[in-house]
């Protein structure tokens, strides 16, 4: 049975270690923590793998051992976006909700498979092959564990993802890839009192970002969005270097490929004379669309939706990425997203949270999902 003050004194253990993606021991410490739940709350086996120095452990734990294929593989991630303020930042428990840092993104995720697993049946759980992954970098793209989730994937009939939804009547079926970028421009240094013998890389740069900034086109579904920006030395020197770090999302490939090539060329026609800019593509994934084949799953989903006492769901894409997009496109396997627990407020440090009522509602239903895959 679901106990509200247990889940949230898990929840509360896990948002209280500082585990942005950079922070590789804060994130090996959520592994520690996940590594003993699996192992004596779940008695599942466990193998850690090192996937770079740059990045947390991915914990991979299955409840048969030695085990080749998997009827079902659960994807959460551990790491979040936050920098080290978790010791300011404690969760809150307020008018039915949890307030955290990594609550909603993606800790009650962790935690409502971990609960949902071992609400099961011995039998029902003994008739299922299930891999559960926990992936350390999804909040940079799943860069150095996307092979592993890759692998592991392609032995699954199937991928279920643990983020979170923001409605308590939709789930995920179809996601925006992701292309992070990085723009480097090369000028000229020169006196801040003559800058006409210099060549500004932030001039060119701020030209940059206004003609990229264009490509946004929300009837393509391409987003576009400039995040970060660094140049100049000191305020009276012509800046010779300069950085822009900023994203694409897309639904189509083709589509991405286009736009790519069209910042591609406005790279190579920089708007200074003796001005250089290089792009860079820091990380890329594709979009999360099941193919026709694969419904199977969205029709499990929605009978258990209609089992379980939830009505008016229904199917929803997110401009959000996930590790659903890698085991969509890569693996080639059926992928339902968003079984996570109910909230708002996704990357904001005073406004995430989830709906604790929507936690056991959520369990249930992923609870039933996995009964009907063991059939």
């Amino acid at each position: 049975m679901f106990k509200e003050d247990d889940f949230i004194k898990d929840l509360q253990k896990l948002t209280s270690i500082d585990c942005g993606t950079q922070n590789v021991a804060g994130v090996n410490k959520i592994a520690d923590t996940l590594e003993v739940i699996f192992k004596d709350y779940l008695n599942f086996h466990v193998k850690r793998v090192t996937v770079s120095k740059e990045a947390g452990d991915v914990i991979i734990a299955t409840n048969k051992k030695d085990a080749e294929t998997f009827d079902v593989l659960l994807l959460a991630h551990m790491d979040t976006v936050y920098p080290n303020i978790a010791a300011e930042n404690p969760l809150k428990i307020d008018n039915g909700k949890a307030y955290g840092l990594g609550s909603l993104d993606m800790k009650s995720g962790l935690l409502q498979g971990i609960y949902a697993l071992k609400g099961l049946d011995k039998k029902d759980l003994d008739s299922l092959s299930v891999c559960f992954l926990c992936n350390p970098d999804e909040e940079i793209g799943s860069v150095y564990s996307e092979d592993t989730i890759v692998k592991y994937a392609k032995k699954s009939k199937c991928a279920l993802i643990l983020e979170s939804s923001e409605t308590s009547t939709s789930l995920v079926n179809s996601r925006y890839g992701i292309a992070r970028m990085q723009a480097s421009f090369k000028g000229k240094a020169a006196h801040g009192s003559t800058p006409e013998l210099g060549v500004s890389a932030i001039y060119e740069l701020a030209n940059f970002t206004s003609k990229v900034s264009k490509f946004h086109n929300k009837k393509e579904d391409i987003i576009v969005n400039v995040g970060t920006v660094e140049g100049g030395a000191t305020i009276n020197v012509v800046p010779e270097k300069a950085t822009l770090g900023f994203e694409v999302r897309f639904t189509n490939v083709d589509t991405y490929k286009k736009v790519l090539k069209q910042i591609e060329d406005l790279a190579a026609t920089p708007s200074l004379q003796g001005a250089n800019i290089a792009i860079e593509v820091l990380s890329f994934k594709p979009p999360l669309n099941n193919s026709p084949e694969h419904t199977w799953l969205e029709k499990i989903a929605l009978d258990s939706c209609e089992s379980v006492g939830l009505k008016g769901f229904s199917f929803v894409s997110s401009a959000g990425g996930s590790d659903g997009n890698i085991t969509s496109y890569y693996a080639k396997i059926p992928t339902l997203d968003g079984l996570g627990p109910v909230g708002k407020g996704f990357h904001n440090k005073d406004e995430e949270h989830i709906e604790l009522a929507s936690v056991p509602t959520r369990i249930k239903l992923l609870q039933h999902i996995l009964l009907q895959l063991s059939k």
